[in-house]
């Protein structure tokens, strides 16, 4: 958390402020209210778990063909590598708009009833742990393969279907105000509000909002919840970093420390038994402005709880991506038509600006102020020594 700069020392007589001839230093910061960390691991331990989820940001939706048919086909080697394919399936086709004929399968949605099912050779339906899918196809994991592979064929440049897939069922609804809302674009457009689809549905149809699915881009920044998950996320954004004693702490599991036990001051021998688990830093990365973290492995959440000690900004709030509208020509801009952040409107901007609390402004989707040279053919600049 920034702070103002403050000097103590012993003035001379005689001082002046005219004759000062110190360093003075500014920083364009200012202190703004925070909640600090949890004092004690007993607190940590009875706060609630983070919630595993799979982050989607600005993300292209998947376009399912019409009509919604259940296709199944056999797996077969797809020649490259390991990987196997569907049998008489271009894996890649179709998909978002502008994009291969049709019947293509739609390999990034993991979970909700549009995922891909594979089954073995009993009719026995797969594990997620027990194959991945990516743009080159199926790779198992272990030594049980998959006979057939059951899916809704991705959309090709022909069809009219205007519903599109999510890459889980169950979308996260909990309080962080960074990932509790379907957030959609068509074509680069502006960002709208999407009232979510019902947990299961794992589709939302679009016709309201694209016109032209053919040759239109839809994208969406949403969350959805996982057992198994890499990342996990706090109900709170803006964490605190680069403060001492505000450092977050992450711990996975639940561990006995071994010589925690201690006597109370009525004389009690007291055991702790088992605790959150302290997860070295440099093990995983922290998103401190939305307030989660990420893991390089799968952790199950319900064996394995996560849990984050962190101190945070309250009172602030992010727009990440809001437009601005010109007020003064095209030299002040103000959010003052956008709906996606009303409660901003007429609210000041907070001076701070660091690599945890940033303050970025786009113009047309790049970052300025932009610095730019420019050849003269007028001046020939050149270093006189007398």
């Amino acid at each position: 958390m920034g702070v103002p700069r403050i000097k103590i020392y012993q003035l001379p007589p005689g001082y002046t402020e005219s004759a000062d001839t110190d360093v003075q230093f500014r920083k364009n910061d200012e202190l703004v209210p925070f909640i600090p960390k949890r004092d004690k691991l007993t607190d940590v331990l009875a706060s609630t778990p983070l919630i595993g989820v799979a982050l989607v940001s600005d993300q292209p939706l998947y376009r399912l063909a019409y009509p919604f048919v259940l296709q199944t086909v056999a797996v077969v080697p797809s020649g490259v590598g390991r990987y196997y394919t569907a049998e008489g399936v271009d894996w890649n086709a179709g998909g978002n708009a502008g994009g291969g004929i049709g019947g293509g399968v739609p390999w990034k949605v993991f979970d909700g009833p549009y995922a891909p099912v594979l089954r073995d050779a009993n009719e026995n339906v797969l594990t997620a742990s027990a194959y991945t899918l990516d743009s080159h196809g199926i790779r198992f994991t272990g030594n049980t393969l998959a006979e057939t592979i059951s899916f809704y064929a991705l959309a090709g440049v022909d069809d009219a279907s205007t519903r599109y897939a999510f890459v889980g069922g169950t979308f996260y609804r909990g309080a962080n105000p960074s990932w509790n809302r379907l957030l959609v674009r068509v074509n680069d457009g502006p960002l709208q509000v999407i009232a979510m689809p019902a947990d299961g549905v794992g589709v939302v149809d679009l016709g309201g909002i694209v016109t032209t699915p053919a040759t239109g881009v839809v994208k969406a920044s949403y969350a959805v919840t996982k057992l198994k998950a890499q990342q996990f996320i706090s109900p709170y954004p803006n964490w605190i970093g680069d403060h001492i004693e505000q450092w977050p702490d992450v711990f996975v599991g639940l561990y006995d420390y071994p010589g925690d036990q201690y006597i109370d001051p009525s004389g009690n021998p007291i055991d702790p038994k088992e605790m959150p688990r302290f997860r070295d830093p440099g093990t995983y990365q922290l998103n401190f402005r939305d307030g989660t973290v990420t893991f390089p492995e799968e952790i199950d959440s319900v064996a394995t709880p996560v849990r984050a000690n962190y101190a945070r900004l309250t009172g602030v709030a992010n727009v990440t991506g809001q437009i601005l509208g010109a007020v003064a020509g095209n030299t002040e801009y103000r959010a003052v038509s956008e709906s996606i952040f009303p409660n901003s409107h007429n609210k000041r901007w907070t001076g701070r600006n660091d690599a945890y609390t940033p303050i970025n402004i786009y113009v047309d989707g790049q970052k300025v102020p932009v610095i730019s040279s420019a050849a003269s053919n007028e001046y020939t600049l050149s270093v006189k020594m007398n």
